[in-house]
């Protein structure tokens, strides 16, 4: 059997994709397959949201996935005798930025406003 991935990083997390990059294993002379497996950890149904397989190398883009949730990354390798023992991670994704986008949005139509009437007053 292959031995599993290792030294796993998770990088490049947004708010809707993130991307998880490992070394592979021992192969055992045999070709191997890497997959990954998405789950939203704070689903107690444990819903698989992604299943993932690369032939060439233990790199993963992930995307469309929701804002500011936590999810379980299960990893593993497979060849002819079988899997590996899976490696977990936990990912997170970032936040959206509804504060801000919220007061820019206020921003505009507070400026908007203003300039409303100004241009009534002007007539």
């Amino acid at each position: 059997m292959p031995d599993q991935v290792e030294n796993c990083t998770i990088t490049n997390a947004t708010s809707d994709a993130l991307t998880v990059k490992c070394l592979p294993g021992f192969n055992g002379g045999l070709k191997q397959y890497f997959h990954l497996e998405v789950y939203n950890e704070l689903d107690s149904r444990q819903k698989l949201l992604y299943n993932l397989s690369s032939e060439d190398y233990p790199y993963f883009v992930i995307t469309s996935l929701p804002a500011g949730v936590t999810l379980l990354l299960k990893l593993y390798t497979s060849n002819q005798k079988g899997i590996s023992q899976f490696l977990t991670l936990n990912g997170q994704t970032l936040l959206a930025s509804k504060l801000k986008n919220g007061k820019s949005i206020l921003f505009i139509q507070c400026h908007l406003h203003l300039i409303v009437n100004f241009l009534k007053r002007a007539k």
